[in-house]
C-alpha cells in the first residue's frame, strides 16, 4: 500500500522549533500497514519521538530505527471499524481500538502535546477528528493533523448520521481555529466507490479521495478567511473611493484629496499580510525539504 502522506505537504515550522527551544517532537503515525518510510525520516532529520500505529499488521516493537511500533487504532465517535474499512482490508478487531486520549495515557504522553498527528485509517479520520474537535480542549494538546478524507459508504459514510457526524466535525474545526495548509486530491480503490445519494453530488469521481493537513491557528494570528475578507474590505474601499474622486475631480489623480493614497496603501497593506502567512511556508514533502513561494 503506497502511504499518502508520503506525498502529502505539513508545515514542518512545529517540529524545528521544538527541536530548537531544546525540547524533542512527539509524532504519531496511525494506519502504518508495512510502510514506514515516512515515519522513519521524521525520526531522523528531526530527532522526534515517532509512534506508528496499526491494528491490522503486527510488527517488531522497533520496526526501524527510531519508530516504535503499536498493534493499535483509533476509535472515534459512533465509527464501527468492524464495517469501515476498505474492500482491500480485512475488517478491524474492535479490541484493538482506543479513543486517542486513552492512547496518550497509555504510552505515558497524558501531558505531552502531539506535534504531528497522521490519519491514515480508511475511514475512521471523520469520527476521530469529531471527538477530537468537537471537544475542544483536546485539539489544543495537538499541533497539526495530516489525514486522508475519504466520502465512501464503506469508509465512514454509511448513513446521514455519519454524514452529520463528518458536518459537525467540520465545523468544530473552525470554530476551534483549524484551517487548511495543504489539500490535494487523490483517488481510491474503485472497490470502494459506492457513495450515498447526497454525497456523490459534490464528488467529482468515483474514486474520489482527498488528502489534507490542517494546523491550529494561533490566538494572536488571523485566520486565512479573515485576512481575505480584510484585502477584499479594503480593495472595496479603494474602489469606490477611485469612482467617487474620478467624478468629482476627473482622471489626473494628482488632483484627488490625500486620503485616497492612504486607502491604496491600506488595500497594500491588506495584501502583503496575506502574503506574509503563506509566503516562504516550508514544507516536508516527499522526505525532502521544499520552500514554495506563493505569489
Amino acid at each position: 500500500r503506497i502511504k499518502k502522506s508520503e506525498e502529502q505537504s505539513f508545515c514542518s515550522d512545529d517540529l524545528r522549533v521544538e527541536v530548537q527551544g531544546g525540547g524533542k517532537c512527539l509524532v504519531y503515525s496511525f494506519g502504518v500497514f508495512d510502510s514506514l518510510e515516512w515515519e522513519e525520516n521524521i525520526a531522523d532529520m528531526f530527532g522526534c519521538e515517532v509512534h506508528s500505529f496499526d491494528p491490522t499488521v503486527n510488527l517488531p516493537p522497533n520496526p526501524v530505527p527510531g519508530v516504535t511500533f503499536h498493534r493499535l487504532g483509533l476509535q472515534g465517535v459512533d465509527t464501527d471499524m468492524s464495517a469501515t474499512h476498505s474492500e482491500r482490508y480485512s475488517p478491524v478487531d474492535q479490541s484493538r481500538l482506543l479513543p486517542l486520549e486513552d492512547i496518550k495515557i497509555k504510552l505515558g504522553h497524558h501531558n505531552r502535546s502531539i506535534d504531528v498527528l497522521n490519519l491514515d485509517c480508511e475511514g475512521c479520520e471523520w469520527g476521530v477528528i469529531h471527538q477530537l474537535a468537537c471537544k475542544g480542549s483536546e485539539t489544543h494538546m495537538i499541533k497539526q493533523i495530516i489525514t486522508e478524507f475519504h466520502f465512501q459508504k464503506n469508509l465512514g459514510m454509511h448513513n446521514e448520521k455519519h454524514v452529520m457526524i463528518a458536518a459537525e466535525a467540520v465545523s468544530c474545526l473552525e470554530k476551534n481555529r483549524w484551517a487548511m495548509t495543504s489539500i490535494e486530491s487523490a483517488g481510491a480503490s474503485f472497490s470502494d466507490s459506492s457513495y450515498l445519494k447526497g454525497v456523490s453530488s459534490v464528488v467529482y469521481s468515483k474514486s474520489f479521495l482527498l488528502l489534507a493537513s490542517l494546523r491550529r491557528i494561533p490566538e494572536h494570528e488571523k485566520l486565512p478567511y479573515e485576512l481575505i475578507e480584510d484585502e477584499a474590505n479594503a480593495a472595496r474601499n479603494e474602489e469606490l473611493k477611485m469612482f467617487d474622486y474620478a467624478r468629482k475631480y476627473g482622471m489626473d489623480r494628482t488632483r484627488w484629496p490625500n486620503d485616497f493614497a492612504q486607502l491604496n496603501q491600506k488595500r497594500k497593506d491588506a495584501v502583503s499580510n496575506r502574503r506574509r502567512v503563506v509566503k516562504s511556508r516550508k514544507h516536508f514533502d516527499d522526505n525532502k525539504y521544499v520552500e514554495e513561494k506563493h505569489t
